[in-house]
């Protein structure tokens, strides 16, 4: 079947005329150093050639794996490409214009062709039967996890972007697992209030970052969630994302309630530290500063970026990168002894 085109092809292609996608897996961050670091090297005269060799291999082997996997995973479903191709093809900056999107939404599937399959499968090794996601964008997701769901089994997908079901509906329809769908407009909060008497048997969370009723909700329902599993085997690491904003009030913008939510992501983060750390359990959590996104350098944001960087003592904002040891020791046995903790990550902006 016919492959999308790796990391570094839709780098290097003159098609980034129109899409330039922003690098957010771990492999899609190392082939994007890597090529810079090689396009670098190859205008030095000074680099040896052998090191220009090494970067060269490297970044061949990187930039082939994504492929790799995307040829070895099983084939997604006719409806799952057709909402691909058509999420990508679509001209979200003009929807916008036209008023149709609350948000300028990006050209990107944030769930892809593997990712979407090994949601499936992890779905259906589960016995889920009840599937809530927190922010479906085009439904990608949403469509890969109905198929891993029994004939009999539901997915809530809380949507804030109206304009969204209308997009993803006509394909749902067209798909046989499509009626184990439903999309529910408006905040994560006000579907949850109004779903309250669900079964809550063999529920999977899944969520995205997209507004402060989301990140509460993500919170006090997957960390149980996840602490029944974990539990019962006696052993198990959850990791939250809190803010710098758990610590200091950042300005000048006025965030009243995603401050305080922070702060409280933390206090679960603390108190279940404690409580379960005696059945094998540690939760631990991180607190980014401000993270270099796509987002910062929207036209609403890019007067605070100076400010914002004159309070870092870094001097920069952080990377994806940056957080990603981060999450990895604290997953790792070598975080056994730590619980309860908020790991600051945030080039020092609290202290000043």
């Amino acid at each position: 079947f016919q492959t999308r085109p790796s990391w570094s092809e839709i780098y290097n292609s003159a098609a980034t005329i129109f899409f330039i996608p922003v690098p957010d897996t771990p492999m899609e961050v190392i082939v994007d150093l890597l090529t810079k670091a090689k396009d670098k090297a190859v205008s030095c005269s000074t680099v040896p050639e052998e090191l220009k060799g090494h970067l060269q291999k490297a970044l061949d082997i990187a930039s082939g794996l994504d492929e790799y996997l995307e040829k070895m995973t099983t084939q997604e479903s006719e409806p799952l490409r057709e909402l691909y191709e058509k999420t990508m093809s679509h001209d979200w900056d003009q929807v916008h214009k036209e008023g149709k999107t609350i948000f300028q939404l990006p050209k990107e599937c944030i769930t892809g062709h593997v990712e979407g399959q090994t949601l499936k499968m992890l779905i259906h090794m589960s016995q889920a039967k009840r599937v809530l996601e927190i922010g479906m964008f085009t439904g990608y997701g949403a469509l890969s996890m109905a198929e891993g769901l029994p004939d009999d089994g539901l997915l809530i997908a809380c949507e804030l972007e109206p304009y969204l079901k209308e997009f993803a509906q006509p394909i749902f329809d067209k798909s046989p697992h499509g009626k184990k769908i439903v999309v529910k407009s408006g905040p994560a909060m006000d579907t949850l209030k109004a779903s309250k008497n669900i079964p809550r048997e063999k529920m999977w969370v899944l969520g995205g970052a997209g507004n402060i009723e989301e990140w509460k909700c993500m919170c006090y329902l997957s960390c149980p969630a996840a602490g029944r599993v974990m539990l019962r085997q006696g052993y198990g690491k959850i990791i939250n994302t809190a803010s710098m904003a758990s610590l200091i009030v950042p300005h000048p913008q006025k965030q009243l309630s995603y401050n305080a939510s922070k702060a409280g992501v933390v206090k679960l983060t603390q108190t279940l530290g404690t409580e379960w750390i005696d059945r094998g359990v540690r939760v631990n959590c991180i607190s980014p500063g401000i993270v270099d996104t796509p987002l910062i350098h929207s036209e609403d944001l890019k007067p605070l970026l100076q400010r914002w960087l004159s309070d870092i003592p870094a001097g920069r904002l952080a990377q994806v990168t940056d957080l990603q040891a981060a999450v990895v020791y604290l997953a790792s046995e070598a975080s056994d002894y730590m619980t309860g903790h908020n790991l600051v990550i945030e080039g020092g902006q609290s202290l000043w």
